[in-house]
């Protein structure tokens, strides 16, 4: 006896979650041996990271980036804002998209330019979300304006 080894890769990129059956044929010379082969492809869950949690800025009209990364399975996100004081001060942008398994994605997240003084805070909440299930992670944002 001999041991073979077969080595396969990105067998489920485009299957959708289930299970499939296959052979795989050995041939050596004039024999040949029929070996069934199963495969069970599973969804991955939600995962997704932030570059950053917390954000401050100290003027309005300031712009900073969060790079989102999937490390999970492939879905959609959508980003909202909430403002706890301030008013509308806080925008992001975009607000969803798609995401690829190990993909990253920037997203803009401005204090908006207004004749604020003080300090505000809000939040962005992002949530991934796959066909199992989602995730949400948090940036809270801070703005300390001086007038």
């Amino acid at each position: 006896s001999k041991n073979i080894t077969v080595k396969a890769s990105n067998l489920a990129a485009n299957l959708t979650e289930g299970t499939y059956t296959g052979y795989i044929t050995f041939t050596s010379g004039a024999s040949s041996a029929l070996v069934e082969v199963t495969l069970t492809v599973t969804a991955s869950k939600a995962c997704m990271q932030a570059s950053s949690q917390a954000l401050t800025f100290t003027a309005t009209g300031a712009s900073q980036i969060v790079t989102l990364t999937n490390c999970g399975g492939a879905g959609t996100w959508s980003a909202a804002v909430a403002t706890v004081s301030g008013g509308n001060w806080l925008t992001v942008t975009p607000t969803s998209n798609a995401l690829d398994i190990g993909s990253t994605a920037p997203l803009t997240i401005t204090a908006l330019p207004a004749s604020v003084c003080g300090t505000y805070t809000g939040q962005v909440t992002i949530t991934m979300t796959t066909s199992t299930n989602s995730t949400s992670v948090v940036v809270d944002v801070t703005l300390n304006q001086t007038c």
